[in-house]
């Protein structure tokens, strides 16, 4: 049985698409049965990773090529002092 996680940032296998007010699930499947589960929300450790992933994005992508280089040092300290307390 295949998982498929809509927290992945992109999964060729699967994919979601809005056609008006429809939503629609599109999904690679090799045929037999299969079940699909909706939550009614997100999980607290999607929101958090979301939200990190989204501001490094921004960070890491936007600002250099904007000269905002410098910004990417203080946030490497952060992430370099949150690595040192985990090790």
């Amino acid at each position: 049985m295949a998982r498929f996680s809509a927290q992945e940032f992109y999964n060729s296998r699967l994919q979601m698409a809005d056609i008006g007010s429809a939503k629609y699930l599109l999904l690679l499947h090799d045929g037999g049965d299969f079940t699909v589960r909706l939550e009614a929300g997100p999980s607290w450790s999607w929101l958090v990773a979301d939200r990190l992933t989204d501001s490094l994005d921004y960070t890491l992508l936007f600002l250099p090529q904007s000269e905002g280089d410098l910004v990417t040092l203080p946030v490497a300290g952060v992430a370099l002092i949150g690595v040192l307390l985990f090790l």
